[in-house]
């Protein structure tokens, strides 16, 4: 979170806004990249369009943000989905071996309990892996969904004096 938000951008562009400086607000966006530069960016490139505007841009940018974060964390729910169907794979092979060993006859009772087991553990071992990414991935998505919230809130609040500044282009 620290380098999403940092404090070194918002203390310029808090300067930049106290001075009525769109421009140099922008240039300090442009100055250090980052998810919260590009929240602010849309909300300075729009200042003479209006509140709902603003307010649309910023939106559209922390969506954009919040799309970027969960592309990778795709990988996360990959491992969460595919575990479980490589413990009921494994389950499946455990109950083919459990029951070729019942059809040879008379069952071994040492290979029909470690078909069983088998197919036990690869179950319990999708689970293993399943259960921590899914909640990995969820924690990770809600921060993620915290944080450009709070980035859009603050950059709505830096913007608030702004409201009716005319920015000049540079010559």
């Amino acid at each position: 979170p620290q380098k999403l938000m940092q404090q070194s951008l918002i203390n310029n562009v808090q300067g930049a806004v106290a001075e009525g400086d769109v421009m140099k607000a922008i240039k300090a966006c442009e100055a250090e990249p980052s998810p919260m530069s590009n929240v602010l960016a849309a909300a300075f490139q729009h200042v003479e369009d209006g509140y709902d505007v603003i307010q649309e841009s910023v939106n559209a940018a922390g969506d954009l943000e919040v799309e970027r974060i969960m592309q990778r964390l795709t990988w996360i729910s990959v491992c969460s989905n595919l575990a479980p169907s490589l413990g009921l794979l494994g389950t499946v092979q455990g109950m083919i071996m459990c029951f070729a060993t019942l059809a040879s006859g008379v069952p071994d009772v040492g290979a029909l309990a470690g078909d069983i087991s088998q197919a036990l553990w690869t179950n319990a071992g999708g689970l293993v892996v399943s259960i921590p990414a899914l909640t990995l991935f969820y924690s990770i998505r809600n921060n993620a969904n915290r944080l450009i919230l709070r980035m859009t809130a603050l950059t709505m609040e830096l913007i608030k004096p702004l409201r009716n500044v005319e920015v000049e282009p540079e010559a």
